[in-house]
């Protein structure tokens, strides 16, 4: 079984945990190069060219490009970064865990030696006195990029259930509401309307750094969580 890590903020951690979330859009890297007035495009992979049809938007028809897609493809497994920080340690020097979308705790189990041996670094380092005498706790003071999260640590495991390739602009008002965008009053701050889920959507793209005018490919993973969640 295939796992690969995947990043996601505090806010659409919070819309998984709480089932509101059940897709993402990521930008195709591939450079889709269109063949004439058509709709036929080109692109390249490890130096091969190959064509799909972008008219048809199936598994079958998109073939070539899916099963490049970096997140992998349906029964594949993403498990979700998101920034935490060491928050404690129990007599064996196992750490604690707290998440920062909800400042939910774990004890989660380090995944191997080597892991073990660097906690141990971790815990010294954290244990120095100008750190350790703020409240004798040895713990995290700033919170840790989710691109730091090692596997053993993340919390949230995902199943691929779909993979296709469209354009941004084209994502309907379901899928809007499958981002964790359904719109509303207060969905965008300072916006005196009840937002669209459209409406709300590109403003989550805009504001994580998304270009929405680019109107770029991207790829729609569909997925669904595995487990049990923290409380």
């Amino acid at each position: 079984m295939k796992e690969r890590p995947i990043l996601f903020n505090a806010a659409m951690v919070r819309a998984i945990l709480e089932g509101r979330k059940t897709q993402t859009r990521r930008v195709v890297k591939q450079d889709l190069q269109r063949l004439g007035d058509g709709d036929f495009y080109a692109f390249d992979h490890k130096g091969i060219n190959y064509r799909v049809n972008a008219r048809h938007t199936t598994v079958a028809a998109w073939a070539q490009l899916l099963q490049f897609c970096p997140y992998g493809q349906p029964g594949n497994r993403l498990w979700v970064r998101e920034t935490w920080q060491y928050y404690d340690w129990n007599d064996e020097g196992e750490p604690c865990i707290r998440l920062h979308a909800d400042n939910a705790t774990t004890w989660p189990e380090p995944g191997n030696e080597a892991w073990a041996d660097k906690l141990v670094d971790v815990w010294e380092f954290l244990s120095r006195d100008e750190n350790y005498r703020i409240d004798n706790r040895a713990r995290d003071r700033r919170w840790r990029p989710s691109i730091h999260m090692p596997r053993w640590a993340s919390r949230i495991t995902l199943e691929i259930a779909g993979v296709r390739v469209e354009r941004l602009n084209d994502i309907s008002e379901n899928d809007c509401i499958a981002e964790g965008c359904p719109g509303g009053h207060g969905a965008i701050p300072g916006y005196g309307y009840s937002a669209t889920p459209a409406e709300h959507f590109r403003h989550i793209w805009e504001t994580t750094g998304g270009d929405w005018a680019a109107n770029p490919w991207v790829w729609v993973i569909e997925f669904k969580p595995l487990g049990k969640f923290l409380a």
